[in-house]
């Protein structure tokens, strides 16, 4: 998530103590706090998160990043034992160290980690906007980031043994091997992939368009030949006979509706099951194997963050492990003196 001045959200921050009324100031999200509300001073937690989730909306965030948040604080209030009809202003240190603690010992440590950071954040930015005189997690132990190693990408003789586990005698196995093939080329997100449509695709160009990637940033990405060979078959072949004319999203199923993202996450671990892989083969997974093999084979990083869609290089060390090997061959293959 990200954060404003002073410590808090953006729409939520000491420059701007409460979120802009409709109307004012060009336009502030409608589900935002009103003057009236904020007057009164007995915001409910439930109104906080839905006012906090509507500014998330009106900045861009995705809707899959909206679903996480509001299931993460939905946590918090099962977990303290509060219910939503609670006046922001009684929730109690004791009740905030009750819900660590319940998280800590029900949860991994990595999830434990990122639901206890959006809890911290969403007090700290309601103390922030002056809905609250103390931020109630301030002098409460909240569960530490855990340190994890990058997991393996798979190796490319692993990605090809995966690409021929759809079975091509079925119309699925080639929207499956399609599926593979963007995943593969782009190393666009599961949700991206998911969001895609039949617009999105420039075969004349060879490329592929994100229209919402992460934060609401729209990016181009080329399509390898195969890639572009695989969805030309699919949609000349699979897609007309399962689609009604009016759809315009481009994985469907047999009943003709788009595929979602937990379909397609389920669907790419199946196919690694059947190919025989023991890593675990996720879309990420395939998300960081595109971007390892490039690397391997000597693109710049600077290429790659762009393909990836980041904004800068510190994610780029979680997706790219190369080996020994593999940096030696670079190396010899880009130095001057290699």
């Amino acid at each position: 998530m990200k954060r404003g001045a002073g410590g808090g959200f953006r729409g939520f921050t000491r420059e701007s103590p409460r979120p802009q009324a409709p109307g004012e100031g060009g336009g502030a999200p409608s589900g935002a706090l009103s003057p009236a509300e904020l007057a009164r001073g007995r915001i409910t937690v439930g109104r906080a998160l839905d006012a906090h989730l509507e500014i998330l909306r009106h900045r861009n965030f995705s809707a899959h990043t909206i679903k996480g948040t509001r299931h993460q604080l939905g946590a918090f209030l099962r977990l303290s034992g509060l219910k939503e009809e609670t006046p922001l202003v009684e929730v109690t240190p004791a009740q905030a160290e009750r819900a660590m603690a319940r998280l800590s010992r029900e949860h991994s440590p990595g999830t434990a980690w990122r639901y206890a950071t959006s809890w911290v954040q969403l007090f700290r930015s309601f103390t922030a906007a002056g809905l609250l005189l103390e931020n109630p997690f301030s002098r409460v132990d909240w569960p530490r980031r855990p340190k994890s190693l990058p997991r393996s990408a798979l190796s490319r003789e692993e990605m090809e043994k995966l690409l021929r586990a759809p079975d091509l005698g079925r119309a699925s196995g080639v929207r499956d091997r399609a599926m593979l093939e963007v995943f593969y080329s782009t190393a666009i997100r599961l949700s991206e992939l998911a969001g895609l449509d039949v617009r999105d695709i420039d075969f004349a160009q060879g490329t592929l368009l994100v229209r919402r990637g992460k934060g609401g940033k729209a990016r181009v990405v080329p399509l390898g030949e195969e890639a572009l060979r695989w969805l030309g078959r699919y949609l000349r072949e699979v897609r007309p006979r399962w689609a009604p004319k009016r759809t315009l999203a481009l994985w469907v199923g047999q009943a003709g509706k788009s595929v979602s993202s937990l379909w397609i996450q389920t669907r790419v671990r199946r196919l690694g099951r059947k190919a025989g892989i023991v890593k675990p083969v996720t879309p990420h997974a395939l998300r960081r194997t595109c971007a390892t093999h490039m690397i391997a084979s000597g693109a710049s990083a600077w290429a790659v963050k762009g393909i990836l869609g980041h904004a800068d290089f510190k994610s780029l060390g979680r997706y790219v492990v190369l080996g020994t090997k593999e940096l030696r061959e670079i190396h010899e293959k880009t130095h001057p003196r290699g």
